[in-house]
């Protein structure tokens, strides 16, 4: 038969004692309602627990044992040795966590939360300074703008951001300039520690001629820089919008912060 060795064992109701060990078939069971363990409870076998038990010391299990923790609404389930992975269940019996046999890799079974929006994950082998912290993942939409009473056929713009890195993609198709800029994009979500060039993708339907459009992002505002000749010095925030302008650019940039 297993050994049970427990400090104390104070049952939470003052009638309630129920506690056995059943030697007759496996010699390993242990039953206890509820019980509060003063001490340190050490099994070689099963532990079943129907009510709730509430460890002052340590619980510990031998090879293919299982040990059910459960306190207010949380509830713990531990395999340990033999093919049992070690796993962590919420009140509903899901899966938080778990390490499989033999790995030493986390397994989560929702997301990871971090309790404060300031928190983040260290990814530094050798230290855990503010370079190594991953602090930020974000994607969405954002809506680009020439101002004024323009109206526009387009005007989609997508983001990635992953820690300060950035990564932009913009399409804005003018159907009329009207009171609108003629040479700057605003709206963009995040500003570039420095002035920072995208590539153009498209840029039909201009004001002008030129041999050259590049686009650049100063701010939260995107400006055109131009050639209209091979040698031709090149043309600063260049007034290109007109009706039907369509403009297509991305690129990706470090973000200010």
């Amino acid at each position: 038969m297993s050994t049970l060795k427990v400090s104390t064992i104070i049952p939470d109701s003052g009638t309630n004692t129920n506690l056995s060990l059943d030697g007759k078939d496996s010699g390993k069971v242990l039953i206890v309602d509820d019980a509060t363990i003063g001490g340190d409870l050490a099994v070689a076998g099963n532990v079943v627990v129907t009510g709730t038990v509430e460890p002052a010391g340590d619980v510990a299990a031998g090879d293919n044992a299982a040990v059910g923790y459960q306190s207010g609404d949380g509830l713990v389930l531990i395999g340990q040795g033999g093919n049992n992975d070690v796993t962590i269940k919420n009140d509903t019996k899901t899966d938080v966590l778990k390490f499989p046999t033999g790995q030493t890799d986390a397994h989560f079974g929702g997301n990871l939360v971090f309790a404060t929006a300031d928190k983040g994950i260290y990814l530094g082998v050798t230290s855990a300074t503010a370079a190594n912290l991953l602090d930020d993942y974000e994607e969405g939409t954002f809506t680009p703008s020439v101002g004024g009473n323009a109206s526009y056929n387009t005007q989609v713009g997508h983001y990635v951001r992953i820690g300060r890195s950035v990564t932009i993609v913009c399409e804005v198709h003018i159907n009329s300039i009207g009171t609108g800029s003629t040479s700057t994009i605003t709206g963009i979500p995040f500003a570039p520690v420095s002035e920072s060039s995208l590539a153009m993708a498209k840029s039909t339907n201009l004001s002008g001629s030129f041999i050259e459009v590049t686009a650049r992002i100063s701010g939260t505002t995107i400006y055109y820089m131009t050639r209209t000749a091979a040698s031709a010095t090149q043309g600063t925030n260049t007034a290109i919008h007109g009706d039907g302008t369509l403009v297509n650019f991305c690129g990706s940039y470090i973000a200010s912060s």
